[in-house]
């Protein structure tokens, strides 16, 4: 059962990139494809806004969440710690929803083809995965090698 609020969020931000597949599946948008040059460059364009989105929110997840609960400066048993990491866990989530939007779009150019949204989607949901609120990567440090590279003291 989801108790907190980023996991409400991050159920919310998964739930809503699946209804933007039911969105073209469901034929609720029907178009003519634009011109195969043009859904050419929209795409190459859009993956390398992605790649960078990607590269993004590794970075912001790694710094700005990982770290620091890791290294004991965040503690996630206070409300103090849980509002201090919502902020950049929001930020990594809409950046990761971005990407299925991209697909979306594209998709929709190609006149609603869930094809052409099948890989943006597939690693939004990977980025959402990586960054979700219960991960592995959000426990903090408790051998004494993290500890010591933390700089605090063993309590």
């Amino acid at each position: 059962m989801l108790a907190s609020t980023p996991d409400v969020v991050w159920a919310v931000l998964v739930l809503s990139q699946l209804v933007y597949l039911a969105v073209l599946e469901l034929g609720i948008v029907r178009n003519e494809a634009v011109d195969a040059g043009l859904l050419r460059i929209m795409s190459v364009a859009l993956g390398i806004v992605c790649l960078a989105e990607v590269a993004l929110v590794v970075f912001l997840f790694r710094r700005y969440v990982v770290r620091p609960v890791r290294m004991r400066d965040l503690d996630l048993s206070t409300l103090r710690g849980a509002q201090r990491l919502l902020p950049p866990l929001l930020i990594c989530w809409v950046l990761a929803e971005a990407i299925a939007v991209h697909g979306l779009v594209l998709a929709v150019l190609a006149g609603a083809s869930a094809l052409h949204m099948a890989p943006f989607l597939a690693v939004s949901l990977g980025l959402m995965w990586f960054t979700r609120p219960w991960g592995p990567s959000l426990r903090p440090a408790t051998g004494s090698a993290a500890l010591a590279r933390s700089g605090r003291p063993i309590e």
